[in-house]
Parts: C-alpha cells; sequence; structure tokens
C-alpha cells in the first residue's frame, strides 16, 4: 500500500485524530508526500493533544524539519514552546 493511501484510509485518519504519536506521524508523512497543508493540519492536531517538543519538529524529524521557515509551521513551533511553558509553570 502506497503512502498516500495509507494516509487517506478512513480507520487510520480515526486513529490520527485521537493519539499525538499517530497524528504526528500524519504530519510526518503528509510533509513526506509534498503534502504542506495537510501535514500543517495534523502538526496542529499534535500540539493540541499533548505532543510539544518543538526542538524535535524542527532540529530532528527529517520531514518536518524540511517546514522550517513555513509561517505556519513556524508558528505552530511557538504554540508547542507556549504549551509547553505552560506545563512547566504549574509544575
Amino acid at each position: 500500500m502506497a503512502m498516500r493511501e495509507v494516509l487517506e484510509d478512513e480507520l487510520t485518519k480515526k486513529g490520527f485524530e485521537i493519539d499525538k504519536e499517530m497524528s504526528w506521524w500524519a504530519a510526518t508523512g503528509y510533509a513526506s508526500v509534498g503534502e504542506v497543508e495537510q501535514a500543517l493540519h495534523w502538526l496542529s492536531v499534535t500540539i493540541e493533544l499533548g505532543f510539544l517538543n518543538h526542538r524535535f519538529f524542527s532540529e530532528h524529524d527529517p520531514h518536518l524539519s524540511q517546514l522550517v521557515g513555513n509561517p505556519r509551521f513556524e508558528a505552530l513551533r511557538e504554540r508547542a514552546r507556549e504549551k509547553q511553558r505552560e506545563i512547566e509553570a504549574v509544575g
């Protein structure tokens, strides 16, 4: 099964919506096939579900790091930083 087929599978998409690692996987998958808007959408979901490692997104993930400089990616990275700060302030 090709990457795009896997990404578009309805059952797989349900997993993307409820699991932070699955939504991150979707973001990287879409980025790897050049679907920037979908990659950014799923990265947003990833962050809202609590995967906040902004350094990993931009420095270590080979698929998402290609989005560095994209204004929406940078805004999402900043959102992840903000959410991380909020958690640290409470903890």
